[in-house]
């Protein structure tokens, strides 16, 4: 924010109105208010960690050590250079402070920082844009009115006629109107009349020409990365479209088909999983998983007062499924050899004719439980059939996966096993 401050103020002072009488009181409050932030910084780089081997460190000494022998530290005094004094023998002149305005590499740091850690990178990045955009015309127009001041390039009129009677607030929205249209190339400029003239508004379309496609290509970059998901989405349905009209695959499939993409969509479920994560080391892959899946795990009945290892292990093995309107998770009779935990959705556990409900199941309700528990790796029977109500997701629990670990936590095993055999 002190940044900032300085970096639109003090070429405005410089170039528009310097500090008089009049304002003396307020600007010197807001610039030594600015001046003390940045000390305020300078006090917290000594309490700033730093990696060491990969190691963080908080050793007060250490820590200052490192900020005083870095080059960081000489920039840090070098832009609280005290050049003010020089007030006291020269009058009033803002461009002394100029030495504020290295504190740049602090503003990139936090802006680097920011569009990393926020969770609408896009939107920052668009109101970045807007800002630096801003700041440019801001300080061409205050170049312009520099050059102005100084008898221009042989006249004052050239541009505006009422320059020298407008006010200060006119003058600068002058400026900062002729060069908003030179450097966005809109035209409509006043033309030339001497060398010096041509030369400058040659330069100022072709820095506007620059500027144009700078933005041009960030402002693609945005829309890219914001459709990005939508148009690896709309390949994937127009490949799967593709494959079913050349295979003949009857039309009401087909619709089913592209509700459940449009359910994908509209539930944000379009992205893979696996793959997000996929770059990810395994062990933040498994912390993601257990802060993510944990807490459904622990409502089923079977695993309660189990081990949290064993509960942690098995979260790395639950897969989440999609089922549609009518889809059959499972028919009475089939070999099971999964366990189903429902996410979101209702579910309903349906008679052998198909139209008696028998019981409904909702979000964080559990079955075949019973396929899991049973001995052996041929799988058990289902008792009853379940049929999904309308869009549900649901987590998969394989019984070779269960059964994988529970080799490695054999309290867990034993437990497992009465209940298995109660059932």
């Amino acid at each position: 924010m002190a940044f900032l401050y300085n970096f639109w103020v003090i070429i405005y002072r410089f170039a528009f109105q310097e500090i008089n009488v009049e304002s003396i009181v307020v600007w010197f409050c807001l610039d030594y208010f600015s001046d003390f932030l940045y000390l305020v910084d300078i006090l917290f780089h000594f309490r700033t960690g730093y990696l060491e081997d990969g190691v963080l460190q908080t050793d007060s000494t250490k820590l200052r050590q490192h900020y005083m022998n870095s080059t960081t530290f000489y920039i840090d005094c070098l832009c609280l250079l005290p050049l003010d004094f020089l007030y006291l023998s020269i009058g009033f002149n803002s461009i002394l402070r100029s030495f504020r305005l290295v504190k740049i590499y602090r503003f990139w740091a936090f802006m680097d920082r920011t569009e990393r850690h926020t969770n609408y990178p896009n939107l920052f990045r668009s109101t970045s844009l807007i800002h630096y955009l801003l700041v440019i015309f801001h300080w061409n127009g205050c170049l312009y009115h520099i050059i102005y001041k100084n008898n221009g390039f042989g006249s004052k009129n050239w541009v505006y006629h009422d320059s020298e009677s407008a006010d200060v607030v006119k003058q600068y929205l002058q400026s900062y109107y002729w060069c908003t249209l030179a450097l966005t190339t809109i035209g409509d400029l006043p033309r030339p009349r001497s060398k010096a003239e041509y030369v400058f508004v040659i330069v100022q379309l072709l820095f506007g020409l620059m500027l144009f496609a700078t933005v041009l290509g960030h402002v693609a970059n945005i829309v890219t990365s914001v459709s990005a998901a939508r148009k690896e989405f709309q390949a994937k349905l127009d490949g799967v479209k593709t494959y079913m009209r050349m295979r003949r695959v009857p039309n009401h499939l087909q619709v089913k088909v592209i509700k459940w993409f449009d359910y994908l969509w509209l539930t944000q479920k379009c992205s893979d999983e696996e793959r997000a994560v996929s770059c990810l080391p395994d062990k933040l892959k498994a912390e993601i998983a257990i802060n993510v899946h944990l807490d459904t795990l622990k409502r089923v009945e079977i695993f309660q007062n189990t081990e949290a290892g064993f509960l942690c292990e098995l979260v790395l093995r639950l897969r989440p499924v999609l089922f549609s309107p009518g889809d059959y998770i499972c028919r009475k009779g089939e070999v099971g050899k999964e366990m189903y935990i429902v996410n979101r959705g209702r579910l309903q556990v349906v008679a052998d004719n198909g139209k008696t409900v028998m019981a409904s199941l909702k979000a964080g309700s559990y079955f075949g439980e019973i396929s899991i528990l049973n001995m052996g790796t041929a799988g058990n029977r289902r008792t009853a059939s379940v049929r999904s109500v309308g869009y549900s997701d649901l987590f998969v629990l394989s019984k070779k996966d269960m059964w994988d670990v529970l080799k490695e936590y054999p309290a867990a095993r034993v437990r497992l096993e009465a209940i298995a055999v109660k059932r």
